[in-house]
């Protein structure tokens, strides 16, 4: 059993326009409503009906491909077998669609506030390449608005540090970005979002507790010494 307010890494095992359905540790399955994904993707799915409709009653017709984008919600953000990182809201829940099979499941947050709670600015270091779970606010004309979820950060992502540029992220994805800019005594960063360098292990920074470590994150450490009480979370 996972308790609530315990962050984990997740994997991706179904989509669909309102629910992600996630594989979690110990065999577990999750379910993030899009209201627990972030408020961008939230507004999008539920402004998604409602266009749908406008569309087809302007020229009359049903078309597909003039309303797929619309409609696609959280299938266009997300695709199975992605990694993110979430957090339990309540234990086993039967919260399945009736589609579903009938069987228990934890309901889980991807919003970056809950995600990253205790994160603070100086947690954010750009020496040692901090890791950091995000959600897309917005598409500007030079990249991307991102939410940290942490208080009084801002954070932009240049189209040049994204691997992709412009078309690599949308608004609403979350992902996990790199800290590589921050401007001494701003509370603004600047973000990379490359995979290839997210695998690298990086160092924690002077300021970094345990409230700021977060699934996801790699780091390089020493054992010092083993307790009965520690253990480890893995995917089979």
């Amino acid at each position: 059993k996972l308790p609530a307010g315990l962050a984990t890494l997740a994997v991706v095992r179904k989509v669909d326009r309102s629910h992600l359905y996630l594989y979690l540790p110990h065999g577990l399955t999750a379910v993030a409503k899009v209201v627990d994904v972030n408020a961008t993707a939230a507004a999008s799915a539920h402004a998604a009906p409602q266009q749908a409709r406008d569309s087809d009653s302007e020229d009359g017709s049903s078309d597909d491909d003039s309303t797929d984008g619309v409609q696609s919600g959280l299938v266009s953000l997300f695709v199975p077998g992605q990694y993110v990182s979430c957090v339990v809201l309540r234990g086993h829940e039967d919260v399945e669609p009736k589609s579903e099979s009938k069987k228990p499941l934890v309901q889980v947050s991807l919003q970056p506030s809950v995600v990253n709670t205790g994160v603070e600015l100086a947690h954010l270091s750009t020496k040692d390449k901090s890791l950091v779970w995000g959600a897309v606010v917005s598409k500007e004309d030079h990249g991307f608005v991102v939410d940290l979820g942490i208080p009084s950060v801002h954070a932009f992502l240049p189209f040049r540090n994204a691997v992709g540029g412009p078309s690599s992220l949308h608004p609403g994805s979350c992902a996990f970005f790199t800290v590589t800019t921050q401007k001494k005594g701003a509370s603004s960063v600047v973000l990379s979002h490359n995979p290839s360098e997210q695998s690298k292990p990086a160092k924690a920074a002077g300021a970094l507790g345990l409230v700021a470590l977060k699934p996801g994150m790699l780091v390089n450490a020493t054992v010092k010494k083993v307790c009965i009480v520690l253990y480890c979370r893995y995917f089979i």
